[in-house]
C-alpha cells in the first residue's frame, strides 16, 4: 500500500509518497514546494506520484497535518486535498501537528515545543503539565517554563521565548534551545501517526470525508 503526506509549513509545502510494508513505512519520493508557489501544488502532486511510478488510485490513504501553520498555506493545502476528494475515493486523514510533534519527542522530560503563532502567541506541546498543547500568550507560555522548571525549549518559537526573557529580566532555570528552525512533524512522522488510525478506523469507513483546518486561536476565541 502507499501513502501520501502533506503538510504547510512556515516556509513551504511539503509532499512525500511512502510505501506501507508490514507496517514498516519506507519513503519513495519527497517535494518541497515554495509556499509562494502553492498554486502549481496539484501539478507538483502528480509530479511526486509519476516519479513514485504510482496515480492517486494507488493511494490508500493521503495524510494532511490539519495545523497548525501559517493561515494562508494551511488553507491552500486543506482545500486542494479536498479537492482531490471531491472527485476521487481518496481516503483523507487529518491529524493534529502538535499531537504528530508529542510522538517526536515522547521521551523528553521538562521540556517544552513552541511554535509562532504570531501577533505575541505561541503553539505549544509540553508533557509538563495536564494541558499538554494548545496556543497561549508569550507571557503565560513563559509563566508555564518558569512554574515547571522547564530546562529544554525546541521549536521556531524559541527565539520569542529566549527574547522575551531578555528584555523583561526574566530569571528562570538555564534552559537549552534545540531545533530552533523546527515549527511542524516530519512528514515520516505524519505518514507513521496517520497509517496507525489508518489501521485502526479503515474497516468503519472513518475518512471518507472532507478535511478540515484546526484553528486553535478561532477555538480560544469563542470558549
Amino acid at each position: 500500500m502507499n501513502a501520501l503526506v502533506i503538510q504547510a509549513t512556515y516556509t513551504s509545502i511539503e509532499i512525500g509518497l511512502f510505501a506501507v510494508e508490514e507496517d514498516e513505512l519506507y519513503s519513495i519520493a519527497t517535494s518541497v514546494l515554495e509556499k509562494q508557489k502553492s498554486a502549481q501544488l496539484l501539478s507538483t502532486i502528480d509530479q511526486l506520484l509519476n516519479r513514485g511510478g504510482c496515480s492517486l488510485a494507488d493511494i490508500s490513504f493521503c495524510a494532511v497535518n490539519r495545523g497548525p501553520a501559517p493561515f494562508t498555506t494551511l488553507r491552500t493545502v486543506i482545500a486542494t486535498v479536498n479537492g482531490l476528494k471531491a472527485v476521487t475515493p481518496i481516503k483523507l486523514i487529518g491529524v493534529d501537528g502538535l499531537a504528530v510533534l508529542a510522538e517526536e519527542y515522547k521521551d523528553e522530560q521538562s521540556f517544552i515545543f513552541v511554535s509562532n503563532a504570531f501577533a505575541g502567541d505561541l503553539y505549544f506541546y509540553t508533557p509538563t503539565t495536564p494541558e499538554h498543547t494548545g496556543y497561549a500568550a508569550t507571557e503565560t507560555v513563559i509563566e508555564t517554563i518558569v512554574k515547571n522548571n522547564i530546562k529544554k525549549i525546541a521549536g521556531n518559537g524559541s527565539s520569542v521565548i529566549e527574547k522575551y526573557i531578555s528584555d523583561h529580566a526574566i530569571k528562570t532555570s538555564p534552559v537549552s534551545y534545540v531545533d530552533i528552525e523546527k515549527g511542524t512533524p516530519q512528514l515520516s512522522t505524519i505518514a507513521q501517526y496517520a497509517h496507525r488510525l489508518w489501521k485502526k478506523d479503515n474497516a468503519n469507513c472513518l475518512f471518507n470525508t472532507f478535511v478540515q483546518p484546526l484553528y486553535l486561536k478561532e477555538y480560544a476565541l469563542f470558549k
